[in-house]
């Protein structure tokens, strides 16, 4: 009884420290609340804001360059040359505002560039996203899994209890020997100690979930649902016709959209001349303390504007050099384009290895769950069996016990390979980016 009252006293703390309000989450609900609340999917979608508005002002590079200066210079000593016109220390001021434009068709390649940046972003995000709900579900149903394993175990403990109990009241009936009572407690602490494990490791298991949803660690919630028996049938041809729907083959294909435009860019810079356009206006007044528009002498003006127009067009000779930077950056992109054309091919090879492989634990999981089925059957009869022997005492309690571990086994392994084959169906929806539990 000592180990039964410490799990009451871990499950009481562990209820005590918890503050907040109870809920109980079903399947759709633990996917609405970690899409909300996931910080990983917050992460992404960060990222893909930033990209967004990436692509929203990717024109921004066909803007010119506006600049405005002013200035005020104190001489140390005059020039000899102008030494009669103004005294020593004089303060003159220059002033500007500038303008200048710089043009290459590469500027337009780079907007379709933050584009492409963007749709792939949008690839990254979304893979994100159905890879969350994919985790969520398969942590919510494997949560499910122990969950119903503690109730197999807390029935088999009950069961343990009252043979205790009987085991008890016939020894102080004179029926059997001390040794039974003894045979039947340790068993019965053993139980209890295995079910204390067994909680410990749930609720451990029920903090992780609620980091995954996005929820508070101590938060306390239950869980509603079962793990579906339904099988369904799966048609692998169809399947493998769908592989450009999946995110890494998508993602890839983009990002060698991505560097098709990058090599136009890089070929632009490199072929096409660069328009410059600058104009400025540029005042500057000699000495302030004197008149701005006035003349010091016949020759000299404290006023003069030293802005102007220009139109340069620019080529970079070095860029054509094989050896240069630009060429081999060039080279560099191309090469890494063929690159992403060869890792296509394997992507291609490894998903549908995948998908094979989990169609075929599809069918062994289900084989076995039918076999589960057989099992339980008879691991029930040869329980009620060896029960029936026990009470008319042609049986120990240890064959009882080896019994009902069979049943519990048989049960417990039922569910397990439920567990799996869920699980491996919704890897599969996730392989193929396609729904097909309804």
């Amino acid at each position: 009884m000592r180990l039964l009252r410490q799990v009451v006293a871990v499950l009481a703390m562990s209820c005590a420290v918890v503050p907040g309000w109870a809920s109980t989450l079903t399947e759709h609900q633990a996917v609405a609340y970690a899409l909300e609340n996931s910080g990983s999917l917050e992460l992404a979608a960060t990222d893909l804001a930033m990209q967004a508005r990436s692509d929203r002002y990717g024109w921004n590079g066909l803007l010119p360059t506006v600049q405005a200066t002013a200035t005020l210079n104190r001489n140390n000593a005059v020039p000899a040359s102008l030494s009669g016109l103004y005294q020593n220390p004089y303060v003159s001021f220059v002033g500007g505002i500038s303008a200048s434009w710089n043009f290459n068709p590469a500027l337009i390649t780079n907007i379709e560039l933050s584009h492409k940046q963007y749709e792939a972003g949008m690839i990254s995000y979304e893979q994100q996203r159905q890879q969350t709900i994919r985790d969520v579900r398969k942590m919510f149903y494997g949560l499910l899994l122990q969950q119903m394993s503690i109730d197999l175990q807390r029935e088999s403990l009950d069961m343990t209890k009252a043979r205790l109990d009987q085991a008890q009241e016939n020894f102080q009936a004179g029926y059997v020997p001390e040794l039974t009572v003894l045979q039947a407690r340790t068993i019965y602490d053993n139980a209890v100690a295995s079910l204390l494990k067994q909680e410990q490791a749930f609720l451990q298991q029920k903090r992780t979930f609620a980091m995954l949803l996005g929820m508070p660690v101590d938060e306390t919630y239950s869980l509603d649902g079962d793990i579906s028996t339904d099988f369904f049938e799966i048609d692998s041809a169809s399947l493998l016709s769908s592989l450009d729907g999946r995110f890494d083959i998508s993602s890839l294909a983009k990002q060698a959209e991505v560097l098709k435009v990058q090599e136009k860019a890089l070929r632009q810079q490199i072929n096409v001349p660069t328009l410059s356009l600058s104009a400025s206006y540029q005042p500057v007044v000699m000495d302030v303390s004197k008149d701005w528009g006035g003349t010091i002498a016949p020759t000299v003006k404290n006023y003069s504007d030293n802005g102007g127009v220009s139109v340069t067009v620019a080529m970079n000779l070095t860029n054509f050099l094989p050896a240069s930077s630009a060429r081999q950056g060039l080279q560099d992109v191309r090469e890494n384009i063929s690159k992403l054309a060869l890792s296509g091919y394997v992507l291609r090879q490894n998903a549908t290895v995948e998908i094979l492989n989990l169609i075929a634990s599809l069918e062994q999981s289900r084989l076995a769950i039918e076999n589960s089925d057989r099992s339980i059957e008879l691991a029930r009869k040869v329980y009620d069996l060896t029960e029936q022997s026990y009470r008319y005492g042609a049986t120990e309690l240890l064959d009882v016990r080896d019994a009902q571990m069979q049943l519990d086994q048989a049960k417990l392994g039922k569910l397990s390979e439920q567990y799996t084959y869920l699980s491996a169906l919704l890897d599969l929806e996730y392989a193929i980016q396609r729904s097909i539990i309804e």
